[in-house]
């Protein structure tokens, strides 16, 4: 393979940072953090073996396994959490998530697998007709209703209502090959971190966006490791479907490594690991970090832990490379793959990506740092450094003007697509007037109000929803042609960091009424 310049970034060649991502041990190792993962289980099947000999078997059972198969069994979601929640009941004496006797059953039958020489994890080996996303030797498979109601089938269902509410779907032939497609062009652009990431996924769930689905895109968490979930209403573009699996798979990868090490300070806060107690993936955690580009509806919902930032901003170092390089190849992939630029852009830009990333790689080696553990600690300083290479123009520390406008450009398409167009229209007209207004004052301080009171004389004719998104992108258009360098603003009549905090102001402002009205949130 001839050497691909990261053209986006500025650096190249980007071969070397797909290697180094997918390869630097022990963050990108994925060998060896699922190495360090299998232990971490077999540790604690021994400790319930104590209250539970079944579990003392699987584990002896499992120990005689060649180590692909052995990566199937302990990477099963099923297998996984009944090692967790039996763990922390023979722990703490309390029910947690599958009872004991369910746990007990999943390990009997587990062994019962192995001793009759399954290849695969218990929760696929009674799927009829598995569907593989690709063909990597540790690729996933996608979930299907058609699944047996047997102990896993059962508990796998109980867990994804408990932690959902909602069931997942079966998935069509064309759904199937539209996740494949995705997975190919994934590899394409970034082939190794494709085969070091995407084995942290061992099974693809498509849900239908309704109830607590509603809004989702996609999903995953530390409570159901090696599962991610997608929207299979958004599985029409490869480049949407290959940045989600990614990203989602990434946020499985580093839940793996820390199974195994301490990437927060509380994982090793007393005698017994309170990671290995707490699946809740942010108990204990206290310190919250904004989040601008996202809207906060009533609930404050862009107030994000440690854990949270932690694991964003592993996906956006990543995020900034794979968007680099679809940006750079798009024209010699697009005849196989459609469009990147349908609009809105389906995949993130790559200085969205970047952005976001320098954003949060701050706020954790600042405003989070106390929280993170050894582990933590390293893995955000080797990230802050292949940033730092891949990124030719970061922005200023502490910028956020970019990232509260993205948020404000979310917030108009989320507003088309409300239900009750009608009874926002009064609501948007008057917060076109405000925003407006806001612009026109951040404007003038800056010397530059000509151009846009031209091109607001121009929309007076339009109102309501379709006006709404009209008036924004023109905001967002002149703010961010204000911005000498695309991040901040400066005018000679305030002080420094003045007219950002106004563009800061104005946004939270227009958020707060739009949540309250029930258009976003």
């Amino acid at each position: 393979m001839t050497a691909r310049v990261l053209v986006e970034a500025g650096v190249g060649p980007i071969d070397q940072f797909d290697e180094l991502l997918a390869t630097y041990r022990p963050f990108g190792d994925s060998r060896y953090i699922h190495e360090h993962l299998h232990a971490s289980y077999e540790r604690r099947l021994r400790a319930v073996s104590t209250v539970l000999p079944s579990a003392g078997r699987l584990v002896d059972a499992v120990s005689r396994l060649a180590p692909e198969i052995r990566y199937r069994v302990l990477g099963d979601t099923v297998v996984r959490c009944a090692t967790q929640h039996a763990f922390r009941q023979v722990k703490t004496g309390v029910p947690y998530g599958l009872s004991q006797e369910i746990c007990d059953e999943v390990f009997e039958s587990t062994t019962r697998q192995i001793d009759s020489g399954t290849t695969c994890g218990p929760l696929q080996a009674t799927v009829p007709d598995v569907a593989f996303i690709g063909t990597g030797p540790r690729y996933g498979w996608v979930w299907t209703e058609d699944h047996a109601d047997d102990v896993f089938g059962a508990a796998f269902r109980e867990l994804i209502r408990e932690n959902y509410g909602e069931l997942l779907t079966t998935p069509s032939h064309a759904e199937i090959a539209s996740l494949r497609e995705g997975v190919s062009l994934l590899e394409e652009l970034v082939p190794q971190v494709a085969r070091s990431t995407l084995p942290h996924t061992h099974v693809v769930g498509l849900f239908t966006p309704t109830g607590k689905w509603a809004g989702r895109a996609s999903g995953s968490q530390f409570r159901l490791g090696g599962t991610i979930f997608l929207n299979r209403e958004l599985l029409r573009n490869p480049w949407w479907i290959a940045e989600h699996i990614l990203h989602e798979s990434l946020h499985q990868k580093l839940y793996d490594f820390r199974h195994a090490h301490s990437l927060l300070a509380q994982d090793l806060s007393t005698v017994e690991q309170r990671l290995e107690l707490e699946t809740d993936d942010s108990a204990g955690i206290q310190v919250r970090v904004l989040s601008p580009w996202n809207t906060p509806g009533l609930a404050q919902l862009n107030q994000w832990d440690t854990h949270r930032v932690l694991a964003a901003f592993h996906v956006y170092v990543h995020l900034s490379l794979m968007s680099s390089v679809a940006r750079a190849e798009a024209p010699s992939l697009e005849k196989r793959y459609g469009t990147v630029e349908d609009p809105p852009p389906v995949m993130t830009t790559p200085r969205t990506a970047f952005g976001r990333a320098h954003y949060l790689g701050q706020s954790l080696a600042t405003t989070c740092w106390d929280e993170l553990g050894l582990a933590g600690k390293l893995l955000v300083r080797w990230l802050m450094g292949v940033l730092a290479d891949m990124d030719a123009a970061p922005p200023p520390n502490n910028a956020f003007v970019h990232l509260v406008l993205d948020r404000y450009l979310l917030e108009a398409r989320m507003v088309e697509r409300a239900e009750e167009q009608k009874a926002l229209a009064e609501v948007v007209d008057e917060l076109c007037l405000r925003e407006i207004a806001a612009t026109r004052r951040i404007l003038t301080t800056l010397g530059l109000t000509n151009e846009f009171e031209a091109a607001v004389r121009q929309l007076r004719d339009h109102h309501g929803i379709a006006g709404f998104s009209l008036v924004r992108q023109l905001v967002s258009q002149q703010l961010i042609a204000a911005s000498s360098d695309g991040y901040t603003l400066d005018g000679a009549d305030l002080g420094p960091g003045e007219a950002d905090d106004l563009v800061r102001e104005m946004v939270e402002e227009s958020s707060q009424a739009l949540a309250a009205a029930g258009a976003v949130g």
